[in-house]
C-alpha cells in the first residue's frame, strides 16, 4: 500500500439511501494529487465504467470516510468488485483524535472553515446538486487525511515511518471490519417475549418476597430515648436559711451540715 503517489485517490460517493434500501448512486467525487502542479484536484462521475477501473484495481489505494462500513459495501451491493485498498479516516480520527467528541466530516469541516454541504433529499435532486455535495465532502476529507498523515509521521517516523504506519492502517481496518461483520450478524430480540417474560419475573418476585416476609424473624422495633432536659447533676450549693428564728437547723441546713461532714470539709 502506497501513502502518496499516482495511485492515491480520496474518494466519496453519494447514494439514494442508506445502505439497506439504496438503489443507485448519484455521483462518485475523486481526488488525486496532479502530477504537475504537486495540487490536490477534484473531479466527479457517474459512468459505471469509470467507476470499476478505479475500485477494480489492486493497486490503487482510496482514502475515504466511513468506507469500510458504508462506501464500499454500497458500491458491492451496487454490483460493483471491489479490489482497491482502503484507508479509512474515520478509524485513524477515532484513534489519533480520542479525546474529540465528533469524528464525522462536518465536524472537521467546521475546524477547516469548510462547511459541508446540507442535502435532506436523498432521491428528487440533480447531479449536478449530489456532485457539489459530494466534491465538498472530498475537500474536507483531503484535509482530515493530511492531518491524520502529518501526524502519524510525526509519531511513527522514528519506528519504522511508513511502514509503520501502514500497519497501522491496516489494524484500524480490521477494527472497521469487525463492526461491519457485526452489522451483518447483528443480535436479535423479541421484544414481545422480552416483556412477557418481565412481567412474569416481576410476579415471580412479588410471591417470593411473600414468602419470605413470612419467614423472616420479625425486626425489633427500638424506641429511641429522648434526650433529658439537663445532661448534668446540677451543683449543691449552701442553702439560703440555715437555721430558723429559734436558733434551730432548718431542715436544708441540716442536710448541708452532713454533706459538709461526709465530704470531710
Amino acid at each position: 500500500m502506497n501513502l502518496t503517489g499516482p495511485n492515491v485517490f480520496v474518494v466519496d460517493i453519494e447514494c439514494d439511501a442508506l445502505l439497506d434500501d439504496l438503489t443507485k448512486l448519484h455521483v462518485m467525487s475523486i481526488g488525486w494529487v496532479d502530477k504537475e502542479s504537486g495540487q490536490w484536484r477534484v473531479s466527479s462521475t457517474n459512468n459505471p465504467e469509470r467507476i470499476q477501473t478505479l475500485v477494480g484495481n489492486p493497486d490503487n489505494v482510496i482514502i475515504g470516510h466511513n468506507f469500510i462500513q458504508y462506501d464500499k459495501r454500497a458500491l458491492q451491493k451496487l454490483g460493483y468488485t471491489f479490489n482497491a485498498k482502503i484507508i479509512d479516516t474515520l478509524g485513524l480520527s477515532w484513534y489519533l483524535y480520542a479525546d474529540r467528541n465528533l469524528h464525522g466530516l462536518e465536524s472537521y469541516g467546521i475546524d477547516f472553515g469548510t462547511h459541508k454541504v446540507e442535502v435532506s433529499d436523498w432521491k428528487g435532486l440533480t447531479y449536478e446538486e449530489y456532485r457539489i455535495r459530494c466534491e465538498g465532502d472530498v475537500w474536507i476529507n483531503i484535509k482530515l487525511w493530511e492531518k491524520l498523515y502529518d501526524l502519524a509521521m510525526r509519531l511513527y517516523s522514528d519506528k519504522g515511518g511508513e511502514a509503520t504506519i501502514i500497519s497501522f492502517i491496516n489494524w484500524c481496518n480490521s477494527q472497521l471490519n469487525y463492526l461491519v461483520i457485526q452489522d451483518e450478524n447483528p443480535i436479535k430480540l423479541n421484544e414481545g417475549l422480552t416483556t412477557t417474560n418481565h412481567q412474569q419475573l416481576l410476579k415471580v418476585i412479588e410471591i417470593k418476597s411473600d414468602i419470605l416476609r413470612q419467614v423472616m424473624p420479625k425486626i425489633p422495633v427500638i424506641a429511641l430515648r429522648s434526650k433529658p432536659k439537663s445532661m448534668f447533676k446540677k451543683a449543691v450549693s449552701k442553702p439560703a436559711k440555715m437555721y430558723t428564728k429559734s436558733g434551730d437547723l432548718t431542715p436544708a441546713g441540716k442536710k448541708w451540715l452532713e454533706l459538709l461532714e461526709a465530704k470531710g470539709l
